[in-house]
């Protein structure tokens, strides 16, 4: 047969074919069709043909090895005779990769077969049939190491995910040589493409990647109670360094801001693209209160790079790009609490039509009950509150007066639970220990605070009243509590009374 399925055959293996035939004789037969009257092809047994003339060649072909029992496939058309040449190659030893790549493609192309007919036939999934065609479409670099046998489907499938080509070359030469198992494949390209997301929405830092030195901080780990049905953010700034090591929950909060603003060395950019794997959720924030605290209203204006940073590291959460209402930050920005109002809800209609794998966080802001009702009617009407993924805010609150930030919450949380109880509420930057508890009982779902700015300074959780080592912390427990302000804390150990005899003997320096 023409364009027959084995590409190649072992001539050391027909040679033994042949051996065992001229010792024992051959038994069985070839299977072969009649494409037209006088002529025959072989449809499977081309290897034992080759070595049966090989015998009949040293006996000058006479009986019995003049002529080799046949079985004749009739009634059947030329794709019918190539498909089943497939079928039998495959059954008797497997076809390369190329091998079959390449017949199925013919019977796609050539003979009009679709791939779930393909898919049927040879009891297999569609999507392996498209994924082994498309090999063939590989640069020479991987056809070469596939027709070698030294990249598996599975090996091609998971190197075409790098987009980068140069990477990816790079890549497959590792993956070749044993310097990558194969097994880190997945996470080698979700890591090299998050690095080419970030430059490409960020071309600054490509330097940050070209010379990604790490410094090691102290190895320790901070043992807290956290509800299960409660997720606590630690919120790090774009130059934070951190001990993975010692968090008690992987769940980080990084400002936009910092990170589409800063140049230099950002740590916590690497981490998000090399160090990925680590975090149980990533929170991109829009960080509008940093914004607005340098009067940058152009800011409020990027709510699609914001969107493109957090696709580009695979956020888990996104917040929108909101506008506070604290009356400072609006003297700051010469807004009205109505202007920030109008820009939050225009920023809250375009996140709607954004594209993101990530949860959107949504912000109701206002400093009123009837403040906030203005955004609650709003996010109604645009749809916001129908979607169970979504994840909402109360905005201005961070370092209100507790009684006031308990009571705005409790409005807006009874609120959200009215219209679609199954959505979560976040609290942004809740710094004492018993407002975060009180806010638990109202029914917020995860909340982010300063606090891990203290571990990466110390590395260890500290105790408010004696700078002392914090342990056994429990959220709810009232003499010590999981949550410390992170500036008040640092203030009070190192300004006031300085660093504490455990600090001290751990060699760390007063401030």
């Amino acid at each position: 047969m023409p364009n027959q399925p084995r590409a190649s055959m072992d001539q050391g293996k027909i040679n033994g074919l042949a051996d065992t035939f001229e010792s024992k004789g051959f038994k069985g037969s070839i299977i072969i069709w009649y494409p037209k009257p006088d002529y025959a092809e072989i449809i499977s047994g081309h290897r034992s043909w080759t070595a049966f003339l090989i015998v009949g060649q040293r006996h000058k072909m006479e009986p019995p090895w003049d002529l080799i029992p046949c079985a004749v496939f009739t009634d059947i058309d030329e794709a019918k005779a190539f498909e089943l040449a497939i079928l039998y190659n495959e059954k008797r030893e497997d076809l390369t990769l190329l091998e079959l790549a390449t017949s199925w493609d013919r019977l796609l192309t050539k003979y009009h077969f679709t791939p779930e007919v393909v898919a049927h036939d040879f009891e297999t999934s569609v999507s392996t049939v498209y994924n082994t065609v498309s090999v063939l479409k590989e640069p020479a670099y991987i056809l070469d190491a596939v027709a070698a046998e030294q990249l598996t489907l599975a090996d091609v499938l998971g190197l075409r995910r790098i987009k980068d080509e140069t990477q990816r070359i790079k890549v497959a030469h590792d993956l070749i040589e044993g310097v990558v198992a194969k097994s880190q494949l997945p996470e080698i390209a979700s890591r090299l493409n998050r690095q080419s997301a970030v430059i490409q929405s960020i071309p600054d830092l490509k330097s940050l990647f070209d010379d990604p030195t790490e410094e090691k901080g102290i190895n320790t780990h901070m043992d807290i109670y956290i509800p299960k049905d409660f997720t606590l953010y630690f919120t790090f700034g774009a130059a934070a360094r951190i001990d993975w090591a010692q968090l008690p929950q992987r769940n980080i909060l990084v400002s936009a801001y910092h990170i589409l603003h800063r140049s230099g060395k950002l740590p916590m950019v690497l981490d998000m693209v090399n160090k990925r794997n680590l975090m149980d959720s990533l929170m991109i924030d829009s960080s509008g209160i940093i914004a607005m605290g340098i009067g940058d209203t152009d800011w409020f204006n990027r709510q699609p790079e914001i969107i493109d940073l957090a696709n580009a590291v695979e956020a888990n959460v996104v917040v929108m790009l909101d506008v506070l209402t604290k009356h400072h930050l609006l003297e700051k920005c010469k807004f009205t609490v109505a202007d920030a109002q109008k820009i939050t809800l225009r920023n809250a209609l375009q996140m709607i039509d954004l594209k993101t794998k990530a949860k959107k966080c949504y912000v109701l802001q206002g400093n009123t009950d009837d403040e906030y009702e203005v955004c609650i009617k709003a996010y109604q009407d645009m749809g916001i509150f129908s979607d169970d993924q979504t994840i909402m805010s109360v905005g201005s609150r961070a370092g209100e007066r507790r009684e006031t930030t308990i009571a705005r919450y409790a409005y807006c949380c009874r609120r959200i639970k009215e219209i679609n109880p199954k959505l979560g509420i976040h609290a942004f930057g809740i710094g004492t220990p018993y407002t975060l508890v009180e806010l638990y009982k109202q029914g917020i779902s995860q909340a982010d605070n300063q606090t891990p700015n203290i571990l990466t300074q110390v590395n260890q959780w500290v105790d408010a009243r004696t700078g002392e080592p914090a342990k056994g912390v429990r959220l709810a427990d009232e003499r010590i509590s999981a949550m410390y302000n992170a500036q008040l804390i640092h203030n009070w150990a190192s300004y006031f009374i300085g660093l504490s005899n455990e600090f001290k003997r751990q060699g760390y320096q007063s401030i």
